[in-house]
């Protein structure tokens, strides 16, 4: 018995813009007044933006946020978990992710202006 294996390729074809998924964050915390939008960028890895992998860019952008949103919860013992849920992984679609970000983890950033100055 043999089982079809459908793969999936992350490459962009020719002639399509790659999305920039941290510019696009930048630009939820711009567009909610947020008082220091670029800081965020300092916990992510450099080049993440160039990739032409949605998936890593979504990974990347999460573990970022997953750390900034753990130190909101060890300096203010604010819970963060339901927030972190929102924070998803796996492959999806990118719509998806950025709803979720959107509407789960981007309230949490604004009302805490987030992250925290060291």
């Amino acid at each position: 018995m043999t089982h079809d294996v459908e793969e999936t390729s992350t490459e962009v074809p020719a002639g399509e813009a790659i999305e920039n998924l941290v510019a696009h964050v930048t630009q939820l915390l711009i567009a909610k007044d947020h008082p220091n939008p670029e800081a965020w960028k300092q916990y992510l890895q450099p080049g993440v933006d160039t990739l032409p992998d949605p998936d890593y860019q979504q990974f990347a952008i999460n573990r970022a946020w997953r750390v900034i949103l753990g130190k909101l919860n060890e300096a203010k013992g604010v819970d963060t978990m339901d927030v972190r849920y929102c924070l998803i992984d796996q492959k999806g679609s990118v719509e998806n992710w950025k709803r979720l970000f959107e509407m789960g983890v981007l309230p949490c950033i604004i009302e805490h202006s987030l992250p925290l100055s060291e």
